[in-house]
């Protein structure tokens, strides 16, 4: 019984709806007398239409968005790739220098030997920092992302 209800009380307030406006518009229900108004669709159909370029443009827009978040990606990793190949050959330097210091340590017998060695190492290790920061400054900052539309 209760949900007879609402459907009962919605069919009501739809026919009344229905009579008061048949009444508003003379009552008789007769089509054939001419109206100086105009009909309630026109507006809605232009509203439609602008609905729907609007509904457009932001379609153009999340497509030209969804072309730039792929490129981004792109570029991003090929800005990763570039700066883990550059620390992967500071390392690489790094290794390099001490095993011949090591080399040099072993075979060094004089403390001058090893002031040679040393000095080796750290001009090994300051020509890989160099050139480290050197790639990083031209590698540039990573990529922005794009903004939502």
């Amino acid at each position: 019984m209760k949900k007879k209800f609402p459907i009962a009380l919605a069919a009501c307030l739809i026919l009344a709806n229905g009579a008061s406006v048949a009444l508003a518009s003379g009552g008789s229900g007769d089509s054939s007398t001419t109206s100086t108004t105009v009909p309630a669709t026109r507006g809605k159909q232009n509203s439609n239409a602008t609905q729907r370029s609007a509904q457009k443009a932001q379609n153009e827009a999340n497509a030209t968005f969804r072309q730039a978040q792929i490129a981004f990606r792109a570029e991003l990793k090929k800005y990763i790739d570039t700066k883990k190949a550059i620390i992967k050959a500071f390392q690489v330097a790094k290794v390099d220098a001490m095993k011949a210091f090591k080399a040099a340590l072993e075979s060094a017998t004089t403390p001058e030997a090893r002031k040679a060695a040393i000095e080796a190492r750290n001009t090994a290790f300051k020509t890989a920092t160099d050139t480290k920061n050197a790639a990083f400054k031209a590698l540039g900052a990573p990529p922005k992302p794009p903004t939502k539309p």
